[in-house]
């Protein structure tokens, strides 16, 4: 008698755990679902502001100068690369995929430095439409476009190229080595921008 009393309490104690985790699976696949959707939006946009201002940069330096409407693209587009650089470190960091040693905030650091650097140079254009290179800021641009092509090489080689489905992917890890590149060219850059203005 005790031999199946023990037995039926262990079956249902399997059911039991069995119910449980089939349950515990469902909720980790709707965190994932819900993750993955963020993820893909956060690096789409991080990804489509870098390229964008890249486009904008080159045409601006082929003609010279960028119009009001360059520069107000650039300024949001600097705005995005700071929001959701930081936004997908902490995804990094929060899921541990990477030490927090590894990755670093100079990307949002740099894009918030242009960023300024601009609003400033709106501010002071005193109703001119445009803003042309010359002596007394092209240097500054330069640093702009550099540090913009180097980010664009790493969105080419990780980004670029994915279908919605694969930036879904979070175990894929081309996010993580995305921000683990910008983090590092960003911190190699860093120093040009700290006293940007």
């Amino acid at each position: 008698m005790n031999k199946n009393f023990s037995i039926i309490v262990l079956i249902i104690i399997s059911i039991l755990l069995g119910f449980f985790a089939y349950n515990q699976r469902q909720e980790n696949i709707k965190y994932e679902n819900l993750f993955s959707d963020e993820l893909a939006t956060t690096m789409s946009l991080l990804s489509s502001s870098i390229l964008s201002n890249n486009k904008i940069l080159q045409s601006g330096f082929s003609k010279k100068y960028f119009t009001e409407s360059e520069v107000d693209q650039l300024i949001n587009n600097y705005g995005n690369i700071i929001n959701y650089s930081q936004e997908a470190n902490y995804f990094v960091i929060t899921l541990g995929r990477a030490k927090s040693s590894e990755i670093n905030n100079y990307t949002a650091y740099i894009a918030e430095k242009i960023q300024y650097y601009l609003l400033n140079l709106k501010k002071h254009a005193n109703g001119n439409y445009s803003i042309s290179l010359n002596d007394d800021n092209t240097e500054q641009f330069q640093y702009v476009k550099e540090v913009n092509e180097l980010w664009t090489l790493v969105i080419n080689n990780t980004i670029e190229g994915k279908s919605r489905e694969e930036l879904r992917n979070i175990h894929d890890n081309y996010w993580v080595e995305t921000m683990l590149e910008l983090s590092n060219h960003s911190k190699k850059q860093k120093h040009y921008f700290d006293n940007f203005h």
